[in-house]
């Protein structure tokens, strides 16, 4: 945070972009992302990458991650006058010079790591607008190279997600263990209806994982 505070103080241009190092964007990105921002009137224009899963474990625990993301963040209703709707995400946060400051920067939330979503926050309670894209065919990243950088990685970061709470971290695990293993026990072990009604879920949620990674571009 304290070095993205210093490069705004440094930057001369009206609008901000605040990314990842490793994010890797396709000629006419940023041109693109701008002029959405002129024809929209928007302050803040955030968007997710398309993600390269290098083992299919990974591709299939990163669809689990996205879900229980999009749940919560709530993506499709960032810029609809959702007055809880707010999102932010590192590898591509554009916003105005002039909303930025409003919002404090980043020395408001100087103690925050999560600092994607804080800043979208902090845009969203001065009165920003925003709105949220999906990146196919702009930016890509490859998130996590194996099982065990992606369990550190999001091990930093799960309980600011959270609002650091460890019983919504872990009910919010528990439940989404019961929900997506539940369904699986009741094939495997109920008979006649009961079997029935568990395949209803668990087809559901192979059509979800199915969908998530066409949606988002994750390969």
């Amino acid at each position: 945070n304290h070095a993205m505070h210093r490069a705004a103080i440094r930057a001369r241009g009206d609008l901000l972009l605040f990314t990842d190092a490793d994010v890797v964007m396709e000629p006419g990105a940023l041109r693109r992302a701008v002029g959405r921002m002129e024809r929209r009137g928007l302050d803040h224009l955030t968007a997710a990458a398309e993600q390269a899963w290098p083992t299919s474990l990974l591709r299939a625990t990163g669809a689990l991650l996205q879900a229980v993301l999009l749940q919560r963040i709530r993506p499709w209703r960032v810029g609809a006058g959702d007055a809880e709707s707010h999102a932010g995400v590192g590898v591509f946060n554009l916003v105005r010079r002039d909303a930025y400051r409003e919002a404090g920067g980043h020395r408001a939330i100087a103690r925050r790591p999560v600092d994607d979503m804080a800043l979208a926050e902090r845009l969203h309670e001065t009165g920003a607008r925003s709105e949220f894209l999906w990146g196919q065919g702009m930016i890509r990243v490859c998130w996590y190279g194996s099982v065990k950088g992606f369990v550190r990685g999001i091990g930093r970061s799960a309980m600011a997600d959270f609002g650091y709470s460890a019983t919504t971290l872990t009910a919010v695990a528990g439940l989404t263990i019961i929900l997506h293993t539940g369904p699986w026990v009741g094939v495997a072990l109920l008979e006649g209806a009961g079997r029935w009604l568990s395949a209803v879920p668990v087809l559901s949620a192979v059509a979800l994982y199915r969908a998530i990674p066409d949606a988002t571009g994750a390969r």
